[in-house]
């Protein structure tokens, strides 16, 4: 996998297996271990998908917090209705600058997302598209 691809699968599974104290925007999650299947596709690899458990601790979940981590990427827009939440962002990333918008739904036990980049490289446009789903699987070890 690209250093470009990891990175970018890295932040998505980063904004939805962690959790953060409450914040002005947030969701709900249950705490505890969690599993998550990712599956991200493009026009150069194709489709792959893989699998990660991961402890959450806190309720909430708001990725602007996570994103402040990271000084390629800045929250563009991020909005919050029921157990939904949509945002757009924009990361700077080795030369070029990508564009990622997506959507985060939790049932508190389980939850889904989406999310489609995009950048052009080296004059040609390129597009990721990922989706991902995570169940609660039981406490903490």
């Amino acid at each position: 996998m690209s250093s470009i691809r990891f990175g970018i699968v890295a932040v998505a599974v980063a904004w939805f297996v962690s959790g953060s104290p409450a914040q002005a925007e947030t969701i709900r999650v249950k705490p505890g271990q969690w599993r998550v299947e990712t599956t991200s596709s493009n026009p150069f690899a194709g489709s792959q998908t893989f699998s990660s458990t991961q402890c959450i601790r806190e309720e909430q979940f708001d990725p602007a917090q996570e994103m402040a981590k990271s000084a390629e990427c800045r929250m563009l827009s991020q909005d919050v209705r029921g157990n939904t939440m949509s945002w757009a962002m924009s990361c700077q990333m080795e030369q070029m600058v990508m564009r990622a918008e997506g959507k985060f739904e939790s049932q508190g036990d389980s939850a889904q997302g989406q999310m489609i980049m995009t950048t052009d490289m080296g004059g040609q446009p390129f597009s990721l598209e990922m989706t991902w789903s995570g169940q609660r699987v039981g406490p903490c070890d």
